[in-house]
């Protein structure tokens, strides 16, 4: 749903609610039991508009939650792109130095061969 028919939505559901309340005033001046009440088409009609105007809001939100993320991620990355670009350019340390350093082989003495004795 687009996101400027908020308002209309808003005006529908506040339309729909000071019907319905008109129309239960009514129906109770006239003695009606609630349970007729609740019968009532038009009663039933007026109800289901504010539940599509509710549905409808409830659409237009969840886009206005997601066009805020994305305002907001779009922020965050511009930010972190202006501090890649604007930060010191000093190379990493080498990785020499992290490394340790190799053992040195032991030197293997060679056994004479044991003659015959």
């Amino acid at each position: 749903m687009n996101l400027k028919a908020k308002r209309y939505e808003e005006n529908h559901r506040q339309k729909a609610q000071a019907e319905l309340a008109a129309r239960m005033a009514l129906l109770k001046e006239r003695g009606m039991e609630p349970k007729s009440v609740e019968k009532d088409t038009i009663v039933r009609k007026l109800k289901a508009e504010m539940r599509k105007a509710k549905h409808r809001l409830t659409g237009v939100d969840a886009q206005e939650q997601l066009l805020a993320r994305k305002v907001q991620h779009k922020q965050d990355k511009a930010a972190a792109e202006l501090e890649k670009k604007a930060g010191p350019k000093a190379e990493p340390a080498k990785k020499e130095a992290a490394k340790p350093a190799k053992k040195e082989k032991k030197a293997k003495e060679k056994k004479p061969a044991a003659a015959a004795e």
